[in-house]
Parts: C-alpha cells; structure tokens; sequence
C-alpha cells in the first residue's frame, strides 16, 4: 500500500525546485528548468525485515502514509540522526503532471 501511495509526482516541500517522478520503485530527480535541468535515477527500497520503504540503501524510512493518496510523503532519518525531508503531491491541474515535494533537499546519493 505504502508504495502504491508514492505513485505520481512530487515536490520537495523546501521549494528548492526539485520534482521527483515515481513509477514503481523507481524514482527520477529533477532539478533546474530548461537547459540547466538535470534528472537522476534513484531506486527506492522495500526493507522485508521492518516492513518498511527506504530511500539510500536504509539511510531514510517513509513515515506511513495518511490513506491511499496522501498530500505529503515524509522521510525520517532512519538512524535518527540528521534532518529528513518532505515531499509534497503535486495537483493534476498545476501544470506540472501532478506529485508531492521535501522539506528539506532529497538527499544525493540512493
């Protein structure tokens, strides 16, 4: 369920301008407009053991959803140590495809 939450596209709650497409456990970054834009692949992770999604090899967990389709998507620090961030969902009518976004910058490294 929790993955299937995830479906769509994203922003980061900061309003750093990233968006993140999910399709599956694959996620693409974007950061930058136009010709500056750059996108980068990650793959999130379904832990077995906690039941659990991660984002960096367990370095972040998804907090369980609110619902089905939930507005934000929160990532926790997984050793409870450093900031998390938010995603938050992105409305069909906005122009951008619809998706949520962080709080704080998605972390770099998968």
């Amino acid at each position: 369920a929790a993955v299937a939450a995830l479906q769509g596209v994203w922003e980061n709650h900061s309003g750093a301008g990233d968006t993140y497409f999910v399709r599956g456990l694959d996620v693409i970054r974007s950061k930058g407009f136009g010709k500056g834009r750059v996108e980068r692949p990650f793959t999130l992770r379904w832990n077995v053991e906690w039941c659990r999604i991660e984002w960096g090899s367990g370095k972040y967990v998804l907090d369980p959803p609110d619902g089905p389709y939930p507005n934000t998507a929160v990532w926790s620090p997984c050793a409870g140590q450093g900031r998390g961030f938010v995603w938050r969902r992105v409305s069909a009518g906005d122009g951008r495809g619809g998706g949520g976004g962080g709080a704080n910058e998605a972390p770099d490294s998968a």
